[in-house]
């Protein structure tokens, strides 16, 4: 056996070139060309919760263009346990990030570690992390912002497409919920992302991501270039006409998952619980008291490609100490792979040999 992590869902090129003939009659490769409208206009129309998107170069300038846009420059509350991208949004917006603790349970930003770094003071905004795109009830979290009158910007990367436990697509949550469309995300478009946002706010974010220029003059603040090109939102017309089948299959796969590791690996496992109906980029879980780098390498020799996320904590590269549970859950949080190339017998026979490798770990 051979498995490699991921196998992205990419369109075929005759899916999304003829999309590029609009760009051409308009003579317009970037700045909002007509393809970046036209998917703009989709994507509100699937998410359909009143919010506008404003369509970006990735979903770390979306961050930080939501930032710009409030006029951000203090501190931020960051997750501890999440990808480097988050905190280089803050950095890159001229602010600070502060580690908060993450939940052993939820794999989340701890509400309570969050309550008393905002009574601490000092804190500008909060950004929240959608952990490996699950879409939990982050009501809490939402309750601890509002109580110190903060904007709540989430950072949803993986999650699009995803409905939180009651059923509703996640993009709702916040002031803004930030998406990820890296070509290893369930909707993949190759680079880019999308910021959902209020109408008012849309402006202000659209004139952060162009250099800061509002109506193509200059202003009184700085910006960056975070546009999305015509090819790639062209892309995404063609991956936004494939996604439904996409979301179907992975969340049967993931489904495999789940009851594989529960039937085969069972105690040994801690498997994902309380995060509604996510898109699934991977599928993650911890396995406590066992490091899962000597895992991955347990399953490398198998010729099995996994990850062990997110390792070092982002707080490392400039926080010490570091939050205990966050550094707990970088150590012993395993990925296995999603993709086509992932069948039902593959994944009963990578939860055996899983299985094996944690006994013998666990005994050693």
């Amino acid at each position: 056996m051979s498995l490699r992590l991921l196998s992205p869902d990419f369109p075929a090129p005759e899916n999304w070139v003829p999309y590029l003939a609009a760009s051409y009659d308009a003579g317009q490769f970037s700045n909002f060309g007509p393809n970046e409208r036209e998917l703009s206009c989709a994507l509100m129309a699937d998410l359909d919760n009143g919010r506008e998107p404003v369509l970006v170069s990735s979903a770390t300038a979306g961050l930080t263009g939501v930032l710009m846009a409030l006029g951000i420059r203090g501190k931020v509350a960051v997750p501890a346990f999440t990808f480097p991208a988050t905190a280089s949004a803050v950095f890159q917006a001229g602010a600070e990030p502060v580690a908060v603790d993450c939940d052993l349970r939820t794999w989340e930003m701890c509400p309570e570690a969050l309550r008393q770094t905002l009574e601490a003071g000092g804190i500008s905004a909060v950004f929240h992390v959608r952990s490996f795109g699950y879409c939990r009830d982050i009501s809490e979290i939402e309750r601890v912002v509002e109580a110190h009158d903060l904007p709540l910007i989430v950072d949803a990367a993986a999650a699009y497409g995803g409905e939180d436990p009651d059923g509703r697509r996640v993009g709702y949550a916040g002031v803004a919920e930030v998406f990820s469309f890296h070509a290893t995300k369930p909707f993949a478009i190759g680079e880019g992302g999308a910021v959902f946002v209020a109408p008012e706010l849309a402006a202000e974010v659209r004139t952060a991501i162009n250099f800061g220029l509002a109506g193509g003059a200059g202003g009184d603040r700085w910006g960056l270039n975070g546009k999305l090109s015509e090819t790639t939102a062209a892309i995404g017309r063609a991956t936004l006409a494939q996604f439904p089948e996409t979301l179907s299959y992975r969340r049967a796969q993931a489904a495999g998952w789940h009851q594989a590791l529960a039937d085969i690996a069972g105690d040994a496992v801690m498997l994902p619980s309380g995060h509604g109906n996510p898109p699934w980029q991977l599928f993650s879980f911890r396995v406590p008291g066992v490091d899962a780098a000597a895992v991955k390498a347990a399953l490398a020799d198998e010729q099995i490609d996994s990850r062990v996320y997110y390792t070092p904590t982002v707080s490392s590269r400039w926080q010490a100490p570091e939050p205990p549970n966050a550094v707990q859950l970088s150590q012993d949080m395993l990925s296995l792979p999603m993709g086509r190339h992932v069948t039902p017998s593959v994944q009963i026979e990578v939860a055996g040999k899983l299985r094996r490798i944690l006994d013998k770990l666990a005994d050693a």
